[in-house]
């Protein structure tokens, strides 16, 4: 079975030390703002023109890259998927990339804040950035998140837009 902690950790570390730019968005992100949910992926966000070290940095860990983008609406949607598989379990663990194409996806890749995470920190979008990316998506799910996301922020101005905890 695939231990999505350590997994992050790894993946973490491999984006570090290949100088990807990268910020955590989805449902860890949403852990990170003090909103357990529970989640089976790790989803990033960055910029198109890192795809190429963010594919180098993951080959090590045993990912593989899908063989096409997946596009979606609005127009400018992209993300690049990638997946394991835990050679003991057969179980199939992904890493969706969010690439900066959209307007809304650039906005929150511009507001990522860094986080305490293990002994060094992580990049994450901002709380009104995760907010904007769920909106964007807008399943039954995302609108919970979102509720959720925003007691948070009325709870304390600026809360979590400079300090998500990890």
């Amino acid at each position: 079975m695939i231990d999505l902690y350590s997994e992050l950790k790894a993946v973490v570390q491999a984006l570090r030390a290949g100088d990807v730019p990268y910020a955590l968005c989805g449902g860890l992100a949403l852990m990170l703002y003090r909103q357990p949910r529970a989640t089976v992926d790790i989803n990033i966000v960055l910029p198109p023109e890192a795809t190429e070290r963010l594919t180098a940095a993951l080959i090590p860990l045993g990912f593989r890259p899908h063989s096409h983008p997946m596009r979606f609406q609005p127009p400018g949607i992209e993300i690049l998927r990638f997946y394991k598989t835990d050679p003991e379990s057969r179980d199939v663990f992904t890493l969706d990339c969010l690439l900066t194409s959209h307007p809304t996806v650039a906005d929150a890749w511009e507001s990522r804040v860094e986080a305490p995470f293990e002994e060094a920190s992580i990049s994450v979008v901002s709380l009104h950035g995760l907010i904007a990316l769920k909106q964007l998506r807008g399943s039954s799910q995302d609108l919970v998140d979102i509720e959720a996301l925003r007691s948070l922020d009325d709870q304390e101005p600026g809360a979590g837009e400079e300090r998500p905890h990890a």
